[in-house]
């Protein structure tokens, strides 16, 4: 079943070379077990191009149940069963952060802000400590 014979044709996302994670675990050379996606490792073990190509799932052109009722179609178990590849649904995420920039950027600007308005204060008042304890002194005379 997940041998097949003749011309096929794949529907792929091409996707960049993931990077290794700081606690991502080196896998065994010859082991065919892998704890990331080391695409350079796998393309040297099989004798291929490092090329990361992400297959995309069609349920309805491929002819797979998701609800394992009708009687002619393959459900996702059946395919993992007997080593089918399953595709991803090819989605395409974008990171928003703009809450994080929104945070950032305005925090920046109410500390620097602080900043700003303590340094004033403090040019008014006297330079050195010497002429405030002067200052002090002759309240009490």
């Amino acid at each position: 079943m997940s041998l097949v014979e003749g011309e096929v044709e794949l529907e792929c996302l091409l996707r960049a070379t993931p990077e290794k994670g700081m606690f991502a675990v080196e896998g065994k050379p010859g082991s065919h077990h892998y704890h990331f996606t080391d695409v350079v490792a796998m393309a040297e073990e099989g004798g291929c191009q490092p090329v990361l190509i992400e297959a995309l799932l069609d349920f309805d052109s491929a002819n797979i149940d998701r609800r394992n009722s009708a009687e002619n179609s393959l459900s996702i178990e059946q395919m993992e069963r007997h080593g089918v590849p399953i595709g991803a649904t090819g989605k395409v995420e974008f990171r928003n952060t703009h809450f994080q920039y929104i945070l950032t950027w305005y925090g920046l600007s109410i500390f620097t802000t602080f900043m700003l308005v303590s340094l004033i204060k403090n040019k008014r008042k006297p330079k050195s400590q010497l002429v405030r304890k002067l200052e002090h002194a002759r309240k009490y005379q």
